[in-house]
């Protein structure tokens, strides 16, 4: 695992010099959830989708695709079966909001305050005993800085 988020880090670091492109944000997220789609229904999860037809952006496409997957993949690992995850595309102006919701159990306000300063944090088993890295939002958060965006993690 390690050698895996080694190769993962140092490979997207090197993304992160790549001139930006244009980015069709729905078309990605779509792939994304397909990669996903076993997944998904295992648990038997419902993805509900209220997003623009086609959203474009400026960015490189491997971090955004990084993070999308990484925020997909923590919402399907800690949603109890029969739940709902909810993607959002929303505009406001020239900002862009891609919103993950999900039924999950939630974090702490000391994980999260741990996370948005950009701190490690060991990882959490799922609610079907999946097991991850425990690195993976802090970063996202770090990759998407350094393209102008912003992730910011939020739990109710």
């Amino acid at each position: 695992m390690d050698n895996i988020l080694s190769w993962t880090i140092a490979h997207l670091k090197k993304s992160e010099n790549h001139a930006q492109e244009e980015i069709n944000i729905t078309k990605h997220i779509n792939t994304i959830v397909d990669l996903y789609d076993l997944r998904i229904r295992q648990k038997r999860i419902k993805v509900k989708f209220c997003m623009l037809k086609d959203y474009f952006t400026m960015g490189n496409a491997e971090t955004f695709n990084f993070a999308i997957r990484n925020l997909l993949n923590n919402a399907i690992k800690f949603s109890p079966t029969d739940s709902v995850i909810e993607i959002k595309i929303s505009k406001n102006g020239n900002t862009g909001r891609v919103s993950v919701y999900d039924q999950g159990i939630g974090m702490n306000s000391n994980k999260i305050d741990r996370i948005n300063s950009g701190e490690y944090h060991h990882s959490e088993v799922g609610t079907n005993h999946e097991k991850g890295s425990g690195i993976g939002l802090a970063l996202c958060k770090e990759l998407l800085k350094k393209q102008g965006w912003i992730l910011r993690v939020d739990s109710s």
